[in-house]
């Protein structure tokens, strides 16, 4: 089956499962959403089919003009096209309950017309033998996509940062791109030393190996915006040469008091744009007295400022509402507006993919790359994440950095996995999927422009799944290196401490044990190895409420039982364990927990852990005996 054809077979998946839910008039926001994605997958063979394979998106307007390309479309077909385009209406069930059955019926014919006119046009017409580049939009992959990561070390990657990058690399993974890594660290006065390292060190612990950029270098460098300010300063000159931008000598103290008088009168805030007509006598006195000066945008009037986004659609501004914005600062540092489009357009990149924030400054991107005659790259503005109460992220509710998650004890599949959904869904009811599984699956068609809650509980979860099928030895160095700073063992030579610091000696084999023993009750690594000190050091006390239970009246003669019946297996297996107990239990008539619980509290001092006889094995005869006797000796004293 070709590409084409499993688009359209996708296609009548969905109207089938629209048709199947008519019947009984359910879930309507669902029904019509089965429609929309319909028309949306039959739309997408068809220009694959043509040669155009483009990057999907949920705006009907962007594919119909791609098909006026290759063909003409009947007036009945493109009115029902655009009448399934209920993405932005319908797409999140339960947001628009006041859509009629009337209403989602219509929804599943046009999708039927829809999907017959295109079989048609396959079945009549041979593809197109070559599309002329120049006419393949930023919505097609024809062009190698190339996407970047750019953090500004002003602060350690965070997980909203890292969900971008991480999105970044599954587009340009998914799709045979370029993921690149650039520093944009024009913001002197907010630079942290040590942050470059750490969001260096936090991409590589995560697995988002960059194929360009800082450290392994590339064909477009240099990758750190610090080191191109010359190239900035000329592309400002430019646009001010060609008139879309001016010097403006306005000081802080001016711009200020305009601000407070624009805020007094409830009015828009904003650069009166005192500077933007000044004659070049003006200019040219300004400059020769050596007064400050930055560099502005000038912004047109009258304007709509419009662009398609991957994910949201067709967003538009009025040029009013958007202020003449400062492309170079005083002290001759670009601001992020100017380095990020000059940036973008030098190294290629074909699709942005951002944080929601940057929204608002798109346009704005968007008259930059018009002034300077650049095509732009084509954008996604990704969801926000927020804190589990719904407010935004801060160090209290989530917005830990990568490495605060490490340090945590979260493992970095576990974390690429949970970051992965957060505003992005595979289909189904999967969640727990490898990288692998996630390039194979990803798509910015199942990007939600809705905002995504950061729920630890479940990263919690989800960590636990990776953590038991973890391989102990991969876990051995962090785990032993935290019993280490605790002073359970040497790491040098896994030394076991008793209470007296006579140390009995255990291998890689037993801290190994040890691992597997925990890491299926555990959630974090930190949790696995806050709970192992009873493996290397005796209990010096017990867990109160179980004492009270356990140690209570008769408790020290029954661990004497006990102690008897350790002491006459002689090949200390959890399975003879197992047998001696159960014998035990048996000839004397007594429950089998009798037995248990207090020999469990009496080897490690609390009441729950992992399968006791596996325990005991692996602690080993002689020291849950010495363990015994301790027990017996502090119930009798």
């Amino acid at each position: 089956m070709t590409r084409y054809e499993e688009w359209i077979e996708r296609a009548k998946s969905s109207l089938e499962l629209a048709q199947a839910k008519i019947v009984h008039y359910i879930y309507y926001e669902d029904l019509c959403y089965q429609s929309q994605q319909a028309v949306e997958k039959a739309l997408k063979g068809f220009l694959i089919y043509y040669g155009v394979d483009p990057e999907f998106t949920h705006n009907i307007e962007l594919l119909l003009k791609e098909l006026k390309k290759f063909t003409e479309i009947p007036e009945n077909i493109e009115d029902a096209i655009r009448l399934t385009d209920y993405a932005v209406q319908t797409r999140y069930p339960g947001e628009y309950d006041d859509v009629t059955k009337e209403e989602y019926e219509r929804s599943v014919k046009i999708a039927k017309d829809c999907l017959d006119w295109v079989e048609s046009k396959i079945n009549t017409k041979k593809p197109t033998e070559s599309i002329p580049r120049q006419e393949i939009s930023a919505m097609s992959t024809q062009k190698k996509v190339r996407v970047r990561f750019a953090p500004s070390p002003t602060g350690y990657l965070h997980v909203g940062g890292a969900r971008s990058a991480l999105f970044n690399f599954l587009f340009a993974r998914r799709t045979g791109g370029d993921f690149l890594l650039r520093i944009e660290d024009t913001d002197r006065t907010r630079f942290v030393e040590d942050a470059l390292t750490e969001i260096y060190d936090s991409l590589k612990w995560l697995g988002l190996n960059w194929d360009e950029g800082p450290v392994i270098g590339g064909g477009y460098g240099p990758y750190v915006q610090s080191e191109r300010l010359d190239i900035y300063g000329r592309m400002a000159e430019q646009l001010i040469g060609s008139g879309h931008a001016y010097r403006c000598f306005c000081t802080p103290e001016r711009l200020a008091e305009v601000r407070a008088a624009q805020e007094k009168s409830g009015g828009a805030t904003g650069y009166d744009k005192r500077c933007r007509d000044l004659s070049a006598e003006e200019i040219d006195k300004n400059l020769k007295a050596g007064i400050p000066h930055v560099v502005r945008l000038k912004i047109p009037d009258g304007r709509t400022v419009a662009f398609d986004d991957l994910i949201r659609g067709r967003i538009e501004y009025r040029s009013e509402a958007l202020d003449d914005l400062v492309l170079i600062k005083a002290d001759k540092f670009p601001t992020y507006h100017l380095a990020n489009v000059v940036d973008d357009h030098e190294m290629a990149i074909t699709h942005v993919l951002r944080g929601d924030e940057w929204i608002a400054s798109t346009p704005r991107h968007v008259l930059l790359y018009e002034a300077f005659g650049w095509e732009p790259p084509a954008f996604a503005h990704l969801p926000v994440i927020l804190s589990p109460d719904g407010g935004k992220l801060s160090k209290r509710k989530g917005a830990a950095s990568v490495m605060d998650y490490k340090r945590g004890g979260i493992l970095p599949e576990a974390l690429f996995n949970f970051l992965a959904l957060l505003g992005w869904a595979p289909g189904g009811d999967r969640e727990k999927m490898s990288a692998e599984e996630t390039i194979a699956a990803f798509s910015l068609e199942h990007v939600s422009p809705k905002a995504a809650v950061l729920d630890e509980k479940k990263l919690e979860w989800m960590n636990g799944q990776y953590l038991a099928e973890r391989p102990a030895e991969t876990l051995l160095d962090e785990v032993t290196a935290m019993w280490r700073d605790k002073g359970w063992i040497q790491v040098t030579s896994y030394k076991l401490q008793d209470n007296n610091g006579v140390g009995n000696g255990i291998n890689k084999e037993y801290a190994m044990r040890v691992i597997d023993l925990l890491k299926v009750r555990s959630r974090r690594l930190t949790e696995l190895a806050d709970s192992a000190s009873y493996f290397f050091v005796d209990p010096v006390d017990y867990e109160e409420k179980a004492a009270k239970k356990h140690f209570g009246p008769g408790a020290a003669e029954r661990l004497g039982l006990i102690r008897d019946i350790i002491e006459d297996i002689d090949d200390f297996t959890k399975e003879n364990i197992d047998t001696a107990y159960h014998s035990a239990a048996e000839t004397g008539n007594i429950q089998l927990s009798a037995l248990i619980h207090p020999t469990r509290l009496a080897i490690s001092g609390v009441s729950a852990g992992p399968g006791l006889f596996e325990m005991m094995e692996v602690i080993g005869k002689e020291a849950v005996l010495r363990r015994i006797d301790k027990a017996i000796g502090w119930i009798n004293s």
